[in-house]
């Protein structure tokens, strides 16, 4: 116990230190976590201090801060799940958002794609098929971290404006069709081809259709007709079925985020609802389980297989094309839409915030053995770099348009 709480210790000492130093330069915390998980993994600390690193990081309390880690994710997208019920659009703004979600999506997954495809025969170890692991990497890069978008735009004072509305919710249906994507991916995978795998299919629709149409509409009467106050018979009933989604949606194979995401789906759209639920469970997650995700995250980059040039240019390849298919699309989408030059370049850079989402896809790939722990590094670069060029280049897009209004 004693070395497990060290190693928790140490985590939040991590991710509370390089998450302040990030904000002081105007990153989102994600990014300071993401990297100290990497100077405490086997990239840095393992080669000055191996015999420390092993020590503290052991095999045994790697799955122990695993399981806890896979919790607290599971929670917050648990918190997501509200949070992209709840948003009360009107439908000309909706309709634009969907559009932009897609043209955000669309010609990053066929770029990737293509990409992965052609360099699927070069890799050193291939667990999967081509077809799944070229899936599986567009998948993974196509995303939009709504989360960490969020993040940004309170940073800026931009939630409540025009632009922040209409890109927190194309960046929210964008985590939407992701979740739809990655069940497909994992479907197939597990297919492998044969008609007797076909009951995961299967367990997949019947598993949506006891959550949407049994557990959703017992759930709402209950609130409607019992609710008061967010107290422990109410927190209680809210967690089992938390814990009942996460429970059926791993048993299927979906993974446990993913019943955490279909949780929040499907609780009352109800402001005292939502907004109790999120003031008992977000602080203790954001502060203490969602960090050891990110900081453990870090632990299976490797950079150490990077040191060729041809692994250097495949990494390069994958993080420009990851940042140009999604940033110039659009940009030019919102210009279309009335959007100045310089409030698009905000939006195209916005969309391409990937902190949270892509590292999701990327631990359920290396779990169901989909990728590779170089495929995984290359996931982890791309969410970091990406994510890193969006605040900067928000701030720079929209310093004209700010001097503007304050004079």
């Amino acid at each position: 116990m004693f070395h497990f709480l060290l190693s928790l210790l140490i985590i939040i000492i991590i991710s509370q230190l390089f998450g302040t130093l990030a904000k002081m330069i105007g990153q989102p915390k994600v990014v300071g976590e993401m990297i100290g998980g990497i100077l405490a993994g086997p990239s840095f600390l393992g080669i000055l201090f191996p015999s420390v690193q092993e020590w503290l990081f052991n095999k045994e309390i790697k799955e122990q801060l695993y399981l806890l880690s896979q919790l607290g994710i599971s929670l917050y997208m648990f918190l997501i799940g509200i949070q992209v019920r709840k948003e009360k659009m009107e439908n000309s703004l909706f309709k634009n958002a969907l559009q932009l979600a897609l043209v955000g999506i669309i010609p990053t997954f066929s770029m990737i794609f293509a990409f992965s495809w052609y360099i699927y025969p070069s890799l050193e170890f291939k667990l999967t098929s081509q077809l799944v692991y070229s899936l599986f990497m567009s998948a993974s890069i196509s995303v939009t971290a709504f989360p960490v978008l969020v993040r940004i735009l309170d940073q800026q004072k931009m939630i409540q404006t025009k632009l922040g509305r209409f890109v927190i919710l194309g960046a929210s249906i964008d985590d939407v069709i992701a979740w739809i994507m990655l069940p497909i991916i994992l479907s197939i995978a597990s297919l492998n081809f044969s008609v007797s795998s076909m009951n995961i299919l299967i367990y997949i629709i019947v598993y949506l259709l006891i959550m949407f149409f049994v557990i959703k509409p017992i759930l709402k009467y209950i609130v409607a007709n019992k609710y008061k106050a967010l107290n422990n018979e109410f927190f209680a009933l809210f967690l089992f079925i938390f814990l009942l989604s996460s429970l059926l949606s791993e048993k299927i194979g979906l993974h446990a985020i993913f019943g955490g995401f279909i949780a929040g789906l499907i609780v009352p759209r109800l402001d005292k609802v939502t907004k109790e639920l999120d003031a008992n469970i977000q602080n203790f997650v954001s502060t203490l389980l969602v960090p050891i995700y990110f900081v453990s995250s870090g632990f299976n980059v490797d950079l150490s297989s990077f040191t060729s040039s041809n692994h250097l240019v495949i990494v390069s390849i994958f993080i420009v094309t990851a940042f140009i298919s999604k940033y110039f699309p659009c940009l030019i989408y919102a210009k279309t839409i009335g959007y100045s030059w310089r409030e698009s370049s905000a939006i195209g850079a916005l969309m391409n915030a990937r902190g949270l989402m892509i590292l999701i896809f990327a631990n359920i790939g290396l779990s169901s053995k989909l990728i590779s722990n170089t495929d995984y590094s290359i996931l982890f670069l791309v969410a970091i770099v990406t994510t890193i060029l969006t605040s900067p280049l928000v701030k720079k897009s929209l310093h004209w348009k700010t001097k503007v209004q304050d004079k």
